[in-house]
C-alpha cells in the first residue's frame, strides 16, 4: 500500500531549509508518495498571504486526498507561530504529524512563556519532533519530548572536484544569506589577515549585493548576490575552502553540500557537530587564527589529506541514511495511529 505525506514549509525559497525540503521531495521513503504546500513568501505581505492559503490548502488536502501524515518544517519566531496554526489543523483532523525543527536559535526562542507554549504544542499525541543534531536534544531538554529523533541534513554529491589543484592564490567561498550572524564582515577580516601573512586570497561571498573589491596586496573580494544552482556548483568546484564563521547554525546545508563534494570547510563552533574534526573547527573569533589555519592547510600534501578526511566525514550525510530514518519515523507514527 502506498501512503501519502505532505511537506509544509518554504519549498521554493532560498536558503538551507528549502534545500532540505526539496531533497526530501526528490528522495521519499519507499512506499510513500510525497507532495508539498509552500508556506513562505519573500515579503511580510506574501508570508501572510501564504499563511492563509496554506491553511485552506492543508484542510482540503487532508479531506480530499486522505493524507496519512503531515511533515511540517519550522524555524523560530514568525515561522513557528505561522506553522502553529497548521499544527492545530492536523490535531483537529487527527492526522499524524512530524515537526522538523531547523532553527539555530530555537533554544533562545523558547525562553519564558514561549517555551511553555512550544512544549504543549509538541506534546500532542500522534506527533513526532525531529531535530538536526544531537546537541539540540540537550539544548532543548525540557521543551521537546524525550522521544524526539535526530536526523542530520543530507545531500547528494552535486559536483566532482577530483581534478582540483591549488594555485598561489587561496580561494575561499562563503555561501550564506547576508546577515551579521553569518560572518561576512569577519570573512573580510580573515582576508586582511591572510594579506598580513603574505598570502593572496580571493574571497567569494553569496547572498550580498554584487560588488568587486580589490586591495593593494592583490587579494580580491567578490560579492555575487543570490546565485543559481549551476553557479553554486561551479564555485564549489573551483574553491579551495568553504568558510563558515557563523554565530549559530541548526545544521548548515552549505557546509554539508560542500563536504559531500570533497571541499574542506573551515567553520566556527556553531558547526562543530557537522564537521566533527578539530582540524577544521576554530573556536577563536580572531581572524588571525583563521588565516593561520587556512594558510597551514593550503599546502599540497596537507590539502590532499584534508580533502580525504572531509570525504570520510561526509559519509554520514548520505541521503539513503536520512531516507531510512525518515521511513522509520513515518511508519511508527502511522502504525501508532492505526492502533488507536
Amino acid at each position: 500500500m502506498v501512503r501519502k505525506v505532505v511537506h509544509l514549509g518554504p519549498c521554493s525559497s532560498r536558503g538551507g531549509m528549502s534545500v532540505v525540503i526539496r531533497n526530501l521531495l526528490r528522495n521519499p521513503p519507499e512506499g510513500w508518495r510525497v507532495s508539498s504546500i509552500d508556506t513562505n513568501g519573500e515579503t511580510i505581505i506574501e508570508k501572510i498571504s501564504r499563511w492563509f492559503y496554506s491553511r485552506r490548502e492543508l484542510r482540503e488536502v487532508i479531506r480530499s486526498e486522505k493524507i496519512d501524515l503531515v511533515h511540517i518544517h519550522v524555524t523560530h519566531s514568525f515561522s513557528w507561530w505561522r506553522k502553529s496554526g497548521l499544527m492545530r489543523i492536523c490535531e483537529k483532523q487527527k492526522t499524524p504529524t512530524v515537526i522538523h525543527i531547523h532553527s539555530g536559535k530555537f533554544d533562545s526562542f523558547c525562553s519564558g512563556l514561549t517555551g511553555i507554549s512550544v512544549k504543549r504544542r509538541l506534546s500532542v499525541k500522534g506527533r513526532k519532533t525531529v531535530v538536526l543534531e544531537n546537541r539540540w536534544l540537550d539544548l532543548l531538554s525540557g521543551i521537546i519530548p524525550k522521544d524526539s529523533e535526530v536526523i542530520p541534513n543530507s545531500s547528494e554529491k552535486i559536483c566532482e572536484r577530483a581534478d582540483h589543484s591549488l594555485t598561489n592564490k587561496v580561494r575561499l567561498l562563503l555561501l550564506a544569506r547576508e546577515s551579521p550572524v553569518k560572518g561576512q564582515r569577519f570573512a573580510v577580516e580573515v582576508v586582511n589577515s591572510m594579506d598580513s601573512l603574505g598570502r593572496k586570497t580571493e574571497l567569494v561571498m553569496t547572498g550580498n549585493n554584487a560588488e568587486l573589491i580589490e586591495n593593494s596586496s592583490g587579494s580580491v573580494i567578490r560579492k555575487l548576490g543570490w546565485i543559481s544552482e549551476d553557479e553554486k556548483i561551479r564555485l564549489i568546484r573551483e574553491s579551495d575552502f568553504l568558510i563558515s564563521p557563523s554565530d549559530y547554525e541548526g545544521s548548515s546545508m552549505s557546509v554539508i553540500e560542500a563536504m559531500v563534494c570533497g571541499l574542506p570547510c573551515i567553520v566556527s563552533a556553531a558547526s562543530r557537530e557537522t564537521v566533527d574534526s578539530e582540524k577544521f573547527v576554530i573556536e577563536s573569533d580572531d581572524p588571525d587564527d583563521w588565516a593561520k589555519r587556512i594558510a597551514h592547510l593550503h599546502d599540497d600534501a596537507r590539502y590532499d589529506s584534508a580533502v580525504k578526511e572531509t570525504i570520510e566525514i561526509a559519509r554520514k550525510f548520505n541521503p539513503d541514511i536520512c531516507k531510512k530514518r525518515i521511513s522509520e519515523i513515518y511508519e511508527n507514527l502511522v502504525r501508532s495511529d492505526d492502533g488507536d
